[in-house]
């Protein structure tokens, strides 16, 4: 089994990295960590964070018997489509990515990219959220 995880250095991200973890201990699968940054959105610290992010996954991964690759991206693409296209290109079977709340209009005004991987992927994907914090409501609120 090969699982797909776009890493985002967010709680989200993360809870999404352990429960991949978790699937591939539970199928012995690989997981292949995905960095993308796009070239109008982020600045250099923010991308050297995330490609930092990208390796001490990747040796914390290994050095806990994971099987684990890592990709970069960079460009103008946005996160969902080059998602898709390495799903695509490595025929994943699994997508697991973060997701966060977001207020209607910020879904309107930013779009997606989670929406984006939901609605285009060719695999089954696991949205994660990172645990709730104890003092926030409930799901009735």
């Amino acid at each position: 089994m090969l699982i797909l995880v776009p890493v985002l250095p967010t709680p989200e991200g993360e809870a999404a990295v352990e429960y991949a973890v978790a699937e591939a201990r539970l199928h012995m699968g690989t997981i292949l960590l995905m960095g993308h940054a796009e070239a109008s959105e982020q600045t250099g610290s923010e991308v050297e964070r995330l490609r930092t992010l990208l390796e001490e996954l990747e040796t914390r991964l290994v050095s806990d018997g994971i099987q684990c690759e890592t990709r970069w991206s960079a460009g103008a693409s946005s996160l969902d489509h080059v998602v898709l296209k390495t799903a695509g290109e490595f025929d994943v079977d699994l997508i697991v990515m973060g997701l966060r709340r977001r207020s209607r209009v910020g879904k309107m005004l930013l779009g997606s990219y989670e929406q984006g991987v939901l609605l285009g992927a060719g695999c089954p994907v696991v949205a994660v959220k990172a645990d709730r914090p104890a003092n926030r409501g409930t799901i009735s609120d």
